[in-house]
């Protein structure tokens, strides 16, 4: 039997010394040639939780699970410890029929009690990760209250001293005095401070240009001013992977260190940034008609969709908005589908493209419709047939003309070939279901010319999917010409 060796140590496990890869490695390998399993290969996640299973070593040992017929860890909690994801992947090693195994747990999963043991196993695997987490929050808090850093990263603008102690980067902190400085001082939005960052040459520590949100986390963070701060960051759990949620809701220490600046110009940007927040529209809850449609020409970028406070929509280039590259693009909603509606008006015209390409493209699934009947026509013929071919080889042998050894053999390749002959047939039909399921955008023109006609009575469900069925992307082209109109490409699904 070949085995699948996992193998999983978690960063604080490597810090501390615990059961190391090289150690379950050898462990493993002693287990496989005691029971005589052939080893497939090892999957080692080396510094990966198991609190989740976005591990790349763990997708690759799934995603292989036809390759092997043991998939086989030191210990249970080597694979998981949470009891979803556990369930999640013993569901898919018993679909493909492979066998789990720890080496220092002995359990049976095809009998009621060994599947008992392991869902023990994993409770208690689940608890240990809970107590763990609990103890590394306990010290995280000991540490706050001394006015150390907990550890981590530390935001920009320091660096970690001595004792833990955070220490002033001056380069860094330049940048961070100029961005607090912008926002209160200036009442420039977090935008509008990203680009003139970016148009400085300055860069993040990951030598990335300053977005937006990069923005919004430094000017909310009271570290700057003296502050550190506990569970601000949240993780939620989606399809096995953790993801980052940022919270106003968190706990503050007094840190032993020097703050980059005062409290008071801190709160003045809260409030400007307070003040600009209820005197601008929204942008992520706006449901629109053309979301994922929209594309900016020159840099190709998505369009964001933003609204004024008369509640008309409108949409600017990502790229600018965030990094302050390419141009503003500013077009509203309404500009966009009287350009629609225009481009649509002449559709039905005998010398339209649109109409000769409807004809073409009529004819042509026509042509294969009737084709592809044809083929299935003669392969059911071809099929029928095969009974009679049969009582043929009977009567032959009957007269025993044929022995039976031949009948046997004649009949198993009979056998094989109406067996190939119906896969090919279920293709065909395949192939003609598909095209007879498309009948309807064969006439692709029917919608567009009826579109002016029906569109403003459609609810608004009704009008998003319309659009999505008719246009492909549209794409929006900087003018230089201030005020001057902007052109527009649509491309449809033709």
């Amino acid at each position: 039997m070949k085995a699948a060796l996992y193998l999983r140590v978690s960063t604080e496990e490597q810090a501390s010394g615990g059961h190391s890869i090289e150690a379950q490695r050898q462990e493993l390998i002693k287990y496989c040639n005691l029971f005589d399993y052939e080893i497939h290969d090892f999957y080692t996640d080396a510094g990966y939780s198991a609190s989740t299973m976005d591990r790349p070593a763990l997708k690759k040992l799934l995603a292989n699970c036809k390759k092997y017929d043991v998939s086989l860890v030191w210990r249970l909690d080597r694979l998981s410890r949470d009891m979803a994801d556990l369930m999640k992947i013993l569901e898919v090693f018993e679909s493909h029929g492979v066998t789990f195994k720890s080496k220092t747990e002995s359990f049976d999963t095809s009998t009621a009690s060994g599947k008992l043991m392991l869902n023990m196993l994993g409770s208690f695997a689940e608890f240990e990760r809970y107590s763990i987490s609990e103890r590394i929050q306990l010290a995280h808090r000991k540490i706050l209250n001394e006015g150390k850093w907990r550890g981590g990263t530390p935001p920009l603008g320091y660096q970690i001293g001595e004792n833990k102690t955070l220490i002033i980067d001056e380069k860094e902190s330049y940048i961070i005095k100029k961005i607090f400085d912008l926002s209160a001082n200036k009442n420039m939005g977090t935008r509008s401070i990203a680009i003139h960052l970016n148009t400085l040459g300055y860069l993040t520590r990951k030598h990335k240009p300053f977005s937006s949100s990069s923005i919004v986390r430094i000017l909310k963070n009271p570290t700057y001013y003296g502050q550190m701060i506990h569970k601000r960051q949240r993780y939620v759990k989606k399809d096995g992977k953790k993801k980052v949620l940022y919270s106003d809701q968190y706990t503050t220490y007094k840190g032993l260190y020097t703050p980059i600046i005062s409290e008071e110009l801190f709160l003045k940007s809260q409030k400007n940034m307070n003040m600009r927040k209820l005197n601008r529209g929204t942008s992520s809850k706006i449901t629109t008609l053309l979301s994922g449609l929209l594309f900016c020409g020159d840099c190709k970028a998505y369009m964001l969709k933003n609204s004024k406070k008369n509640g008309e929509i409108f949409y600017t280039c990502k790229n600018y908005k965030h990094y302050g590259k390419c141009t503003h693009h500013y077009i509203s909603e309404n500009i966009i589908l009287k350009e629609i509606r225009k481009t649509l008006e002449g559709v039905a015209t005998s010398q339209s493209m649109f109409h000769v390409f409807n004809q073409r493209l009529i004819q042509e699934k026509t042509n294969q419709i009737n084709t592809l009947k044809m083929e299935i026509a003669t392969l059911q013929t071809n099929i029928n047939n095969i009974p009679i071919r049969k009582d043929k080889l009977l009567a032959l042998v009957e007269k025993e003309i044929i022995t039976i050894e031949d009948f046997i053999a004649r009949n198993k390749k009979i056998a094989e070939e109406k067996k190939e002959k119906n896969k090919l047939l279920n293709k065909l039909q395949t192939n003609l279901n598909n095209i007879n399921h498309h009948q309807n955008n064969k006439n692709f023109l029917l919608p567009m010319q009826s579109f002016n006609h029906i569109f403003s009575h459609l609810s608004f469900p009704c009008k998003k999917k319309l659009l999505r069925e008719l246009i492909e992307r549209i794409e929006v082209f900087h003018n230089t010409c201030p005020y001057a109109r902007k052109k527009i490409h649509i491309y449809y699904k033709i």
